[in-house]
């Protein structure tokens, strides 16, 4: 059975590679909008920068997978995973005692909401 579900997860990642998420992304309401994040194609992958306003504090590869239970795409961002809602990405800022991690020290926020920006 784990076979099967690696295959799923597997194809499905690829699947969700091929689409366009491509773009500039802000934190509106955290600080003013200090955060950001840009993700553009090099060589036909996805690549990744998290701005501090205009210093670069993160950058890597895109890995993109589907979650089969939530019927959702994730996104992960080196350490950092979150989830794509329509034209936003949606991050999990702050864990529990359980699984303790923070991502943006400075929000509050246990969710964040990167809106895709149109140009």
């Amino acid at each position: 059975m784990k076979k099967i579900t690696f295959l799923i997860i597997f194809l499905s990642s690829n699947t969700s590679m091929s689409m366009n998420f491509d773009g500039y992304y802000k934190l509106s309401d955290c600080d003013s909008g200090r955060f950001s994040i840009v993700i553009k194609k090099i060589n036909e992958r996805s690549y990744f920068n998290i701005f501090d306003k205009k210093i670069i504090i993160k950058k890597g590869w895109v890995k993109f997978e589907k979650n089969l239970i939530r019927e959702s795409r994730v996104i992960k961002l080196g350490n950092i995973e979150g989830e794509l809602h329509n034209k936003n990405i949606v991050i999990q800022n702050y864990g529990n005692s359980m699984n303790e991690y923070i991502h943006f020290t400075q929000c509050d926020n246990k969710y964040l909401n990167f809106i895709k920006q149109e140009n």
